[in-house]
C-alpha cells in the first residue's frame, strides 16, 4: 500500500507543477511567430498600428483635419506639421489619421453587411432545396464570375 500511495504522491506532485501563466505562452507564441514569418510580423504591426491611430484619431491627432490655416498653405513637412499641409493649409497628417479612421469604418460596415447577407443565403439555399437552391447557386456564381476590380 505504500508502494501505491508513494507512486501516487510523485504523480499528484507532478501534475500540480505550477502552470505557465498565459501571458508567458502568448508572448512566446509571438515571439515564435516573429522569427518563423518576419514579414508577416512587420505587417501585423504596421496593421494593429493603422487600427489604433484610427481607434482613437481624435486623441493622436496633432490638428482639426478640417480647419483651413490660410497661412499655412502648401508648407513642406516639418516639426509643426509633419507631413506638410495641403492647399487650403490642413495638416496632411491629421487627415491621413481621420481618412483611416473612415476606411475602417468602411471596412468594417462592408464585411459585417456580406456576412449577414451571405449568412442569410446560405441558410435559406440549405434549407430549401430544389429550385431555390438552384437560384441562389447560381446567383453566386454570377456574381463570382465579375471580377473583383470591376
Amino acid at each position: 500500500m505504500t508502494r501505491n500511495s508513494s507512486s501516487q504522491h510523485g504523480n499528484l506532485s507532478s501534475t500540480l507543477a505550477a502552470p505557465r501563466p498565459r501571458l508567458l505562452n502568448w508572448l512566446k507564441d509571438l515571439s515564435q511567430f516573429f522569427r518563423l514569418k518576419p514579414l508577416g510580423g512587420v505587417s501585423a504591426v504596421i496593421l494593429v498600428t493603422l487600427v489604433l491611430a484610427a481607434i482613437f484619431a481624435p486623441v493622436i491627432s496633432p490638428k482639426d483635419p478640417t480647419k483651413a490655416e490660410f497661412s499655412a498653405m502648401l508648407i513642406s513637412p516639418g516639426r509643426d506639421h509633419l507631413l506638410g499641409t495641403d492647399q487650403l493649409g490642413r495638416d496632411i497628417l491629421s487627415i491621413t489619421i481621420f481618412g483611416a479612421r473612415a476606411s475602417l469604418y468602411v471596412g468594417i460596415f462592408s464585411v459585417g453587411l456580406a456576412v449577414i447577407v451571405g449568412t442569410l443565403l446560405g441558410l435559406i439555399s440549405g434549407y430549401y432545396a430544389g429550385m431555390i437552391d438552384m437560384v441562389i447557386q447560381r446567383l453566386v456564381d454570377a456574381l463570382m464570375s465579375v471580377p473583383p476590380i470591376v
